[in-house]
């Protein structure tokens, strides 16, 4: 049991804190439990071309959202009316930052000697950074929304930005923070057979690009996001925990294959949110030696492969926008933020919860194998049916790992006034946006008909030329 380990058991209930305040934001009717589960950290290479920054560790988390359609608050209530509704898995790699070199500012009156053992003690390494890269991101397209609802926030951004802020919040105040994403559009992600939903609304590859980019921006500036009226709660928690975009050192996002010429309305209102069109590396410099290799992540596949033996940056971009991913008129999104150290971040748990969190660490990894197995191999969700047992398969494999969900509580929206007749006051002319219409003018009767004559049993006379013919007379 690692010192890291216990530490991360030990930061559920703050990582609960925070998915409370973004999920209410989502409106449910109805109590939504959501179960983060994450495997242990091991070894991995996240920059196998850079010997200072080649040794780090990883653990990957998934983030379940469950809609409990029975109208109950009660955490043991029957599962067979509750559906998982959205699902994010996440990367977090723990590496050593760039190593940078002093010897520039030897003193030049020193001997070579002590120039020399100052530039080999030059390898001063930066702080420990935590880089998350977002693998995948999918619902399954029976999320119920309240009725009435008129600013609401999808359960997929909820789960992602309760996450990243988050980490954002928790880390280490002098690491900084880097965030990768890869946008590709697929039908499915994390539940298999969801595109046969026809209730799910899976996002084209031109939408998925936009989508990353409003949820990225929000993440910067959470008073961007709207917040119901009646959600007071959520409301006061977004103001006094309101992060400015202040300690964001970059952000990038690219369109390989595409000129930001050629991106059009897209580009300027990037760009009017501090984004920056490419990526946060030296054109001339080594892309095995700057580029970080993630799982199942295409960019990683091209640099394994030989052609990418010695490519810059540029060359490699160029490269990319060719390949199996990104060409045939594919258009997918490179996303890449770098946050600052922060002053006001709450530092993680320390090592003396070692004993303590032991159990709790070995029942995480327990549910974490077995429902992450479970949902590769034998879920399906084509079905609200076959959605439902499989919730109640994933449940009942946490409940034996002692795993227990989050409640998050429902949201009330005030409902309409309602007239003496009983019905609603303002229900005269829905809108497509189903919140509460406005009053249209009616110039009906301002219009003035022309009158319609009453047929008569008397066909009205016609023109009879037969009397103006003159015949000729026979021979």
């Amino acid at each position: 049991m690692t010192t890291t380990a216990a530490a991360a058991a030990a930061t559920e209930p703050m990582l609960a804190s925070f998915l409370d305040r973004w999920l209410a934001r989502v409106q449910s009717p109805r109590p939504l439990r959501a179960w983060s589960m994450c495997s242990s950290f091991e070894p991995a290479r996240l920059f196998p071309g850079d010997r200072n920054r080649d040794r780090s560790t990883r653990r990957r988390s998934w983030l379940l959202l469950v809609d409990q359609l029975a109208s109950t608050d009660d955490a043991d209530a029957t599962d067979t009316e509750a559906v998982l509704v959205a699902g994010v898995t996440i990367y977090e790699y723990r590496h050593a930052g760039a190593a940078t070199s002093i010897a520039e500012d030897t003193p030049k009156e020193k001997p070579a000697s002590a120039t020399a053992a100052a530039a080999a003690a030059a390898a001063v390494e930066a702080p420990e950074e935590t880089t998350l890269y977002v693998e995948k991101v999918d619902t399954t397209g029976y999320m119920a929304h309240a009725a009435g609802a008129t600013s609401r926030l999808s359960a997929a951004v909820a789960l992602v930005l309760g996450y990243l802020d988050y980490m954002r919040t928790t880390r280490t105040p002098v690491a900084p923070l880097n965030i990768h994403v890869f946008a590709r559009a697929q039908p499915q992600y994390l539940f298999a057979n969801s595109a046969e939903n026809s209730c799910k609304r899976a996002l084209d590859d031109r939408a998925l690009v936009r989508w990353w980019l409003r949820t990225l921006e929000a993440l910067q500036n959470p008073s961007r996001v709207p917040v119901a009226v009646d959600s007071v709660d959520a409301a006061k928690a977004d103001t006094a925990n309101e992060v400015s975009s202040d300690g964001i050192e970059h952000q990038y996002w690219l369109v390989p294959g595409y000129a930001v010429s050629e991106l059009g309305e897209w580009a300027r209102a990037a760009a009017g949110h501090g984004w920056c069109y490419g990526v946060p590396y030296a054109p001339n410099a080594q892309a095995r030696r700057v580029l970080p290799r993630f799982p199942d992540d295409p960019i990683a596949r091209m640099l394994d492969g030989a052609a990418s033996a010695g490519m810059s940056v540029c060359d490699f971009l160029a490269l990319l926008a060719l390949g199996e991913e990104c060409g045939s008129g594919r258009v997918t999104g490179v996303y890449t933020l770098r946050l600052t150290a922060c002053t006001n971040a709450a530092s993680l748990p320390t090592g003396e919860k070692v004993d303590s969190a032991s159990k709790e660490r070995d029942d995480a990894d327990g549910a974490y194998a077995a429902v992450t197995r479970w949902l590769m191999r034998h879920a399906g969700f084509a079905t609200l049916a076959e959605a439902r047992t499989c919730t109640q398969k994933m449940a009942m494999l946490c409940k034996k790992h002692h795993v227990c969900p989050h409640i998050v509580p429902a949201v009330v929206v005030a409902s309409s006034p309602v007239a003496a007749d009983g019905k609603p006051a303002d229900a005269a002319v829905p809108t497509e946006s189903k919140g509460v219409s406005a009053v249209v003018n009616n110039l009906q009767s301002l219009v003035r008909k022309r009158p319609v004559s009453t047929p008569t049993e008397t066909p009205r006379a016609v023109n009879n030329l037969q009397g103006l013919i003159k015949r000729r007379k026979p021979a």
